[in-house]
């Protein structure tokens, strides 16, 4: 029987997946399975998207609209109790202006159940990639 962080790895996998095809229908669908109807991204850098699987179903949107060609990979994942971290690196086009750009995140997470509740997306610098 898989762990609680087994399920976790492979929802926030799927979630992921669709992010980096740009699947939005996907995502959306994901977003209702994954998150708590308290969910909330917590990212300075990031406008505020509300809560609940509506707040990651914006997300996703707004992914899926600025960027393309993106890649995410998983570095680490793991966790204990009610919180799990991803940890991770991203690269993709930025849809108007061409920029290829890459950078680190890290994204700690706290789950009631198989829920997501809470979302803390910390990010490095961007860069430029040649």
């Amino acid at each position: 029987m898989p762990t609680d962080q087994t399920k976790r790895k492979e929802v926030w996998g799927r979630w992921v997946a669709a992010l980096c095809a740009r699947d939005l229908r996907r995502a959306e669908e994901v977003a209702e399975e994954m998150c708590d109807q308290d969910y909330v991204v917590h990212n300075p850098k990031l406008p505020e998207y509300g809560r609940g699987p509506a707040a990651a179903k914006a997300f996703a949107h707004y992914v899926i609209t600025h960027y393309v060609d993106i890649h995410l990979t998983l570095e680490d994942f793991f966790g204990e109790g009610d919180k799990t971290a991803a940890r991770s690196t991203v690269r993709f086009t930025v849809a108007a202006t061409g920029q290829k750009v890459w950078y680190p995140v890290l994204n700690m997470m706290r789950w009631v159940g198989d829920k997501l509740v809470e979302r803390w997306d910390l990010s490095g610098p961007p860069e430029e990639q040649a």
